[in-house]
């Protein structure tokens, strides 16, 4: 008895485990990041991207589902909602068709791809 038990425990913590690892909770979102690289394979963007895009764009994601996406380059601030779900982050902004991304968050390193092809890798900030 005490065998089956401690089995049913084991895959207890490995289900909460494998279910922990596949997504991403709101909380671990918000705050300020800043981005380290942009990237995109296609062969266009792939040789027109500078290597260098760290610092241009600042991602402000907030508890309350509101968010701030500031591309200082072009001196525009962009403001949204963002709805999380597992992986999948999507930005809305005022009469825009919605971004869908895949997120991925290890430590203090987000990176998002969007549909199209883009990779954006960014960097928790501290305050």
């Amino acid at each position: 008895m005490k065998r089956l038990k401690l089995h049913q425990f084991i895959i207890i913590i490995i289900t909460a485990l494998t279910l922990a690892s596949c997504s991403t909770p709101k909380a671990s979102i918000t705050g300020t990041w800043t981005s380290t690289s942009i990237s995109n394979p296609a062969p266009f963007f792939k040789n027109t991207l500078p290597d260098n895009r760290s610092g241009l764009i600042i991602f402000s994601p907030a508890p309350d589902g509101t968010f701030t996406w500031h591309h200082k380059e072009e001196k525009k601030i962009v403001t949204g909602t963002y709805t999380l779900s597992g992986n999948k982050l999507t930005l809305e902004v005022k009469d825009e068709k919605p971004v869908k991304t895949k997120i991925h968050i290890e430590g203090e390193k987000m990176s998002l791809l969007t549909n199209d092809g883009f990779t954006f890798t960014f960097r928790r900030s501290r305050q």
